[in-house]
């Protein structure tokens, strides 16, 4: 390599972290505005805004702004002091954009449709979450990584030669409730068919005490929705025409854990998740079955069982075997719906 070819080569290497510096120097403010004026449209039913302590520009991307999560000091043999410094993210923008898509569940109660043999299990305190691999059939995850253009977890793989997704949907687990505010007729009988052994379950209705960052209702695409309105998208839209970056977000291989086809938009549904790797949380339970079996008084919320109502289809003697069931594991027969 020539002097001349050397320089060139250093000079080039230069142009990207230069600009970066440019976009952070002069542009930060224009696109934390332009973001702010995206998310509080109307149509998102947002008032939260970011600032330009929040995001930066990178060398390839914008959004959340890297920030010292962990700093210690040691000593090296030679009496030289050693700073190790982990980074995280600002899950400002994260959170605005979750709360956006996925509101957070606040009812008082919510209902679980179950069969008997779930109930012989539940009866006992123990909620039993499975994985997002367990539903794959039924369009989970995919869906929104496809709406939204982010298509590098179908097609690269994890270390171990794992497809990216199904590694992700293994580690992310949930407890599926329904919303009893608008749940029609129409969605309680699908809801009997589909979870409570058409008839032959139970409806167990839980309060949930929580503050869980990842209990939400679900967000379910209307086939008629244009793809160019959701928000991550305008967003992307700009960062990417604008600014020659991709749109940032930390968190995002849990966020498509909230987000169906509108087909399932009977159910009514929010969601209990917990996934084993983020910064929000630690994760305190194992998983040695294939799906996590928590306390209903635990680490992330604490579930009661206020009423269970025998499906339509529960003969006399299963009613009977239920009843015993019940007051075998300290209930009382008052929180039997009739």
């Amino acid at each position: 390599m020539t002097t001349d070819d050397y320089i060139k080569k250093i000079a080039e290497s230069l142009k990207l972290p230069m600009r970066t510096e440019f976009l952070n120097r002069n542009y930060l403010q224009e696109v934390v505005a332009i973001v702010n004026t995206i998310i509080t449209n109307p149509i998102y039913n947002n008032s939260q805004t970011i600032n330009s302590t929040d995001v930066e520009f990178t060398d390839y991307t914008f959004g959340a702004k890297k920030i010292v999560t962990e700093r210690a000091e040691t000593t090296d043999t030679n009496g030289d002091t050693l700073v190790e410094v982990q980074f995280g993210s600002n899950y400002r923008i994260s959170q605005i954009l979750f709360d956006i898509y996925y509101p957070k569940a606040n009812e008082d109660s919510y209902f679980h449709y179950t069969k008997i043999s779930a109930l012989r299990h539940i009866i006992k305190g123990q909620l039993k979450l499975k994985p997002l691999i367990s539903n794959e059939n039924y369009d989970e995850f995919r869906t929104f990584y496809e709406d939204h253009n982010i298509l590098g977890y179908f097609h690269n793989k994890d270390y171990d030669g794992t497809l990216m997704k199904d590694a992700l949907m293994k580690e992310i687990y949930a407890f599926c409730l329904a919303l009893k505010t608008g749940l029609s007729k129409e969605s309680e009988d699908s809801l009997w068919r589909s979870f409570a052994d058409n008839g032959n379950g139970v409806r167990i209705e839980f309060e949930v005490k929580t503050q869980h960052p990842d209990f939400r209702k679900i967000f379910y695409k209307d086939k008629k929705l244009d793809t160019r309105d959701l928000v991550i998208n305008r967003i992307q839209f700009i960062t990417k025409n604008l600014y020659e970056r991709e749109f940032y977000i930390p968190g995002i291989s849990k966020i498509g854990a909230f987000y169906l086809p509108g087909m399932y938009k009977i159910e009514n549904e929010v969601r209990f998740v917990l996934k084993k790797h983020t910064d929000e949380y630690d994760f305190k339970y194992a998983d040695d079955r294939g799906y996590l079996i928590l306390p209903f008084k635990n680490d992330y919320a604490e579930f009661k069982i206020k009423k269970i109502k025998f499906g339509e289809n529960c003969n006399t003697e299963t009613k009977q075997e239920l009843r015993q069931l019940i007051k075998d594991n300290g209930y009382s027969e008052e929180i039997i719906e009739e």
